[in-house]
């Protein structure tokens, strides 16, 4: 299953690349987010959930974004607000989700970053595999 993680994360990253208009690999990131880029936005894929019930494939995501200008922070957790939860999903790599949910988000946080003042923006959501 390893290498549909990687192609889930891969995944959600263009999508919400797709989203904010941004580039992979030059201000989104799959996994990381490096240092002087701004504005960047990382996506981390972090946990296999699993409870009680009939197994469902589901995995929680985070979404980081490192800005200078508090708008554009605000505007990133308007993007995530308007597009989800959505059904259905064909990723741009054929990996299909039944849902893409938010958990939390818009916590937008001051603080400083390679010497600058910078809002950081912190998104969690599910993604759900159903056939």
């Amino acid at each position: 299953m390893t290498t549909q993680l990687i192609e889930l994360e891969r995944g959600l990253t263009q999508l919400f690349a797709d989203w904010m208009g941004m580039d992979v690999d030059v201000n989104i990131f799959r996994g990381f987010i490096p240092e002087n880029v701004y504005p960047s936005v990382g996506v981390y894929l972090l946990d296999d959930i699993q409870d009680n019930e009939k197994y469902i494939p589901r995995f929680v995501f985070q979404v980081n974004g490192k800005f200078k200008n508090r708008d554009d922070a605000l505007n990133m957790c308007d993007v995530f607000r308007t597009e989800l939860p959505i059904y259905g999903q064909v990723l741009y790599n054929g990996i299909k989700v039944s849902e893409i949910l938010k958990q939390s988000g818009g916590n937008i946080v001051p603080s400083k970053s390679d010497g600058f003042d910078v809002f950081e923006v912190f998104i969690t959501g599910e993604v759900y595999f159903r056939d």
